[in-house]
């Protein structure tokens, strides 16, 4: 297969910044006053989902009625005070400049907001390298719905089985193969390697991933 006739699409909180803890420790700030926290080896039931999926998952376990519109308000203060400084994660700048250079298309899909995506990435120096960003905003299910990066392999002009989507959840991975793409799963400390035994390819960072390691996953 020639390089150019496959493309990647890169779940953006944990993948591209390391973002994931820094929103759990706003979420238990809030969560306190509920009486409520979770822990870190809890976080891989959550992440990757979007808030609302989120929210609705902690009032069921604890049996509480929490609502979405306050409890973002709530969080969003602290996240942007958290995620200030917030920077590439390691191979993530070389792998999007090699790809671009490349010529093989790349995108972003994932479960935050549009306005939070766009400030994370601007804050991780980011967000230029990305044409095709798709969020929370753009589609109406979300993972382990596979429709963000359904949406995102058409914007980046690709049948799906041609790409590979690089997660670190549980459910990012499963929205990725009912897609019917591929997926490189990178190493993250809230998730046990079991979790993620079904990724095409597990590594332990994106500084040991190269276009050409990404082509022999298809």
């Amino acid at each position: 297969m020639n390089l150019r006739s496959f493309g990647v699409i890169f779940d953006m909180d944990g993948v591209l910044v390391d973002t994931v803890q820094l929103n759990w420790k706003a979420h238990n700030i809030v969560l306190a006053q509920y009486g409520v926290q979770v822990r870190d080896d809890e976080i891989a039931d959550y992440i990757g989902r979007a808030l609302g999926d989120q929210v609705k998952m902690i009032n069921q376990r604890y049996g509480l009625n929490i609502e979405l519109a306050s409890f973002e308000a709530a969080i969003a203060p602290l996240q942007d005070h958290y995620h200030a400084h917030i920077k590439a994660k390691p191979g993530v700048a070389r792998l999007v400049k090699e790809l671009d250079r490349q010529g093989i298309p790349f995108g972003v899909g994932t479960s935050s907001p549009r306005e939070v995506a766009l400030k994370r990435l601007r804050t991780a120096g980011l967000v230029h390298y990305f044409d095709t960003i798709v969020t929370r905003n753009e589609v109406e299910r979300h993972k382990p719905d596979p429709e963000v990066y359904l949406y995102a392999a058409r914007q980046i002009k690709r049948d799906p089985r041609q790409c590979v989507v690089i997660e670190d959840s549980p459910s990012g991975l499963l929205a990725a193969h009912n897609a019917g793409a591929r997926c490189c799963a990178v190493e993250v400390p809230y998730v046990p390697s079991k979790r993620m035994q079904a990724a095409d390819l597990y590594v332990s960072s994106l500084e040991r991933v190269s276009p050409t390691a990404l082509e022999l996953m298809l």
